[in-house]
């Protein structure tokens, strides 16, 4: 009577009890905020894994590589597709453009791919089985940020849009879910980059020892150099046109062409090159 609790009967007994409030408020819920939380679980190796897919998880049993995790969307403009680069000590990643590549930083590609597999939780459930209306009240017809990350036969793939005025929460749907979810903007951080966020800051990252021959053609005059390296004594010998050269200038030479950082970036370009290298694997 005094709104302090509720008077509650069960099937199975006759008597009638005084509950506290707030024991009813819990049955006051909708199948929304009854769903799973979770919304992108971490990979685990286990007996339902495939003999195929198991290299691509570490003795612990996490998932520790990807064939490629693709991006695009309206935020873009453009789409790109992130590798992993398996014999380069010195990029782990690449950014496949279509008409070129572009080595990757590897933080901003790990902080992706870690959306991907870390375990995403949501903070709400806008909505179970969604319509299209539904699906498009929340801008997620045309999604601002689409994300597909593949490793052998697995796929996971998340399309987001920024849905609240106040720029906080993210609607989301995830491939296999037919809901949409709330995600937090801190929670997708890294949806706030561009695509020019994931290029790393050199365009050439290749060990000289790599390389067994490299052409460098100037205007002026072609440079052959041939080059060998002593793994036992740590001693890399070059030559030009078949004459020794200083092999500490040729490193520090070929230091400027790892460490060229360009200001901007153009897709196409017009006219002859000045420079040119042509660089031989051993």
């Amino acid at each position: 009577p005094d709104g302090s609790g509720y008077y509650l009967k069960v099937s199975d007994s006759e008597k009638v009890y005084l509950v506290a409030t707030g024991s009813i408020n819990n049955f006051d819920t909708t199948p929304e905020k009854l769903a799973n939380a979770v919304i992108v679980s971490t990979p685990v190796l286990d007996e339902n894994t495939k003999t195929a897919d198991k290299k691509y998880f570490d003795e612990d049993g996490n998932l520790a590589s990807f064939d490629s995790i693709h991006i695009s969307g309206s935020k873009y403009g453009k789409s790109v597709t992130l590798l992993p680069l398996e014999d380069n000590e010195m990029a782990q990643f690449i950014i496949d453009m279509g008409s070129y590549t572009r080595y990757a930083d590897t933080d901003a590609v790990t902080e992706m791919y870690g959306i991907m597999t870390n375990g995403l939780v949501a903070i709400d459930t806008y909505k179970l089985k969604p319509t299209k209306a539904d699906i498009s009240k929340y801008g997620l017809n045309k999604p601002e940020v689409e994300i597909t990350l593949k490793y052998g036969s697995g796929t996971t793939k998340m399309i987001a849009s920024m849905y609240d005025e106040e720029q906080n929460y993210y609607a989301v749907m995830i491939d296999g879910r037919d809901a949409v979810y709330a995600v937090t903007a801190d929670a997708l951080s890294m949806l706030e980059l561009n695509i020019e966020d994931f290029y790393n800051q050199f365009v050439f990252l290749e060990y000289i020892y790599d390389f067994s021959k490299i052409k460098i053609e100037t205007p002026d005059k072609t440079y052959n150099f041939a080059l060998s390296y002593d793994e036992d004594e740590e001693e890399l010998t070059a030559t030009e046109s078949g004459k020794p050269i200083d092999d500490e200038l040729f490193s520090a030479y070929y230091q400027h062409i790892v460490t060229i950082a360009p200001t901007a970036q153009s897709e196409y370009v017009s006219g002859k090159a000045a420079y040119k290298a042509t660089f031989t694997y051993e």
